[in-house]
């Protein structure tokens, strides 16, 4: 596998654990395990699964710079959420932080055009 961006390899890892294995996600993060976070958590993974798979089809400059916004966006309205809901605020501070970091390998990928390889063994 040559010129793949890592932050896509690691979404496509963590969207199907999202989607697979909801459970297993909420324990990671130390969230309660209830119903809907199960279901909002196999949603989420639909949308990184996605936007991996797009990232990994489409050979574009804009690509990165375009999931970065895509994260930050997820991580704003995290941030919203755990201030609004203390339930719920670990589980959004976890996904913030996820968002977070994956934004800032896009901008990294962004600014480093074209991709580095990736050597998968």
């Amino acid at each position: 596998m040559t010129g793949r961006r890592p932050a896509d390899l690691a979404r496509l890892g963590l969207g199907a654990a999202a989607l697979l294995d909801p459970r297993a996600v909420l324990r990671a993060s130390g969230a309660y395990d209830r119903r809907l976070p199960r279901r909002l958590t196999r949603l989420l993974g639909l949308r990184v699964l996605a936007q991996a798979a797009a990232g990994l089809a489409v050979r574009d400059r804009r690509v990165p710079l375009s999931d970065a916004v895509v994260e930050l966006t997820h991580a704003a309205t995290t941030l919203g959420l755990a201030a609004l809901s203390p339930g719920y605020r670990r589980l959004a501070l976890t996904s913030g932080i996820v968002a977070a970091c994956f934004a800032a390998a896009d901008l990294r990928s962004f600014a480093s055009w074209p991709p580095r390889e990736v050597i998968i063994r």
